[in-house]
C-alpha cells in the first residue's frame, strides 16, 4: 500500500522520495500531526488514475529535468544520439 512520511521528514528527504515515486514505483501518504493529508504517486498511476496525460513539460519531445520535484521549475533538456565510439 505504500509507506508513510511525516511532512517534516519529507522536507528532509524530499529528492529521495520523489526518486522512489518517479522510479521505484513507489506510493507515499504524507501525514501532517500523524493524520494523512496527502498522497505522493508518480505520473504513470496518476495518468492511469486521471486517464490524462502527465506531460507537463508542454514541450512535445523535450524532457523535464528528473532531477527537480516541481517540473514547473525544470529546465528543459534534449538528448543528442552519436554513433562514436570511445576506446578501441
Amino acid at each position: 500500500m505504500g509507506k508513510a512520511i511525516a511532512l517534516e521528514a519529507l522536507r528532509r528527504r524530499l529528492s529521495d522520495v520523489v526518486r522512489e515515486v518517479a522510479y521505484g514505483h513507489e506510493t507515499y501518504t504524507i501525514t501532517t500531526y500523524g493524520r494523512p493529508t496527502a498522497v505522493l504517486i508518480g505520473m504513470e498511476r496518476y495518468e492511469c488514475l486521471t486517464g490524462e496525460p502527465g506531460d507537463v513539460s508542454g514541450a512535445g519531445g523535450r524532457v523535464p529535468s528528473p532531477h527537480l520535484a516541481d517540473p514547473n521549475q525544470a529546465k528543459d533538456f534534449q538528448l543528442q544520439v552519436t554513433n562514436e565510439h570511445h576506446g578501441a
